[in-house]
């Protein structure tokens, strides 16, 4: 979401119009609104992590829990932030694509939570259930060994998710650089 707003905001309020004459380098804006979505996914990723252990630690410290740090806590941790940062710059993506506030956040919310399940669904009916993994859900949500068993494991949820951003991100550069902002 955080993605989604920080483009389709200007857009949304024609502030687009002064960026792009300041900076009429387009891909130079999108590129500058990639980057700050990914690293206030990942901060606010973080931010969740530390609240979690802030309410978490002093939980288990009274039931009397044993607490650890050991290496897998820490790589569920990384990838939560990595994942943040890849729904982030998925929304950029998104944004940029779709360029209206309202239909980019409608429409990601009806994809993630009714179109894709029901596409998945219908391709379990159809005997194509493996594809199912490769739709941007599925693939986003596995990064962090999330989903069905039959899930992508690590490194190709990685490729695919970074796949589905590169592929969006790409529509919504052609469209960005495509559309008269008056």
């Amino acid at each position: 979401m955080l993605g989604i707003v920080l483009v389709t905001g200007e857009f949304r309020h024609g502030t687009i119009t002064p960026t792009f004459l300041v900076t009429p380098v387009r891909e130079r804006v999108l590129a500058a609104k990639l980057a700050f979505g990914v690293a206030g996914g990942i901060a606010l990723a973080v931010l969740a992590l530390l609240i979690v252990a802030a309410v978490a630690v002093p939980w288990l410290l009274a039931l009397g829990d044993p607490l650890s740090l050991d290496g897998d806590t820490v790589q569920k941790a990384a990838e939560v932030v990595l994942q943040a940062a890849l729904w982030a710059a998925l929304g950029v993506a998104i944004g940029a694509a779709v360029q209206g506030q309202v239909a980019a956040l409608l429409g990601t919310l009806i994809w993630v939570l009714v179109a894709e399940t029901l596409i998945s669904a219908l391709l379990s009916v159809l005997d194509l259930d493996r594809v199912a993994r490769f739709l941007p859900n599925a693939a986003l949500s596995a990064v962090v060994g999330e989903g069905a068993d039959d899930r992508l494991t690590f490194v190709p949820a990685l490729l695919v998710s970074l796949g589905w951003i590169a592929l969006v991100g790409t529509i919504g550069l052609v469209r960005t650089q495509r559309t008269d902002i008056t």
